[in-house]
């Protein structure tokens, strides 16, 4: 039960049992949902700067805007700062 007697949502864990195991590409994350930054596949300059932006593995990221038309850049928030990422950067960011 929740505070005042309120049971609490269950909507976190019907969300939880149904998200795929697979990797994908940030880029192909659905505006709103969160992810977790498996890997990052690509040279050092770009692996670099997402480093510096804290695109590390394990952090959370969610994809909070995209520019119309051709959706590019997104706009991405990782831990507590939000960035713009050009849709060729964030295809070689793999999320779970």
């Amino acid at each position: 039960m929740g505070r005042k007697g309120t049971a609490w949502p269950l909507y976190s864990l019907v969300v939880n049992e149904n998200l795929s195991t697979s990797l994908r590409p940030l880029s192909a994350l659905p505006l709103g949902e969160r992810s977790v930054v498996e890997a990052i596949t690509d040279s050092a300059v770009l692996s670099r700067r997402l480093l510096e932006i804290g695109c590390i593995e394990g952090a959370t990221v969610e994809v909070v805007a995209v520019m119309w038309p051709g959706h590019d850049p997104l706009a991405v928030r990782i831990g507590g700062s939000t960035f713009a990422l050009r849709r060729q950067e964030a295809d070689l960011v793999m999320v779970r």
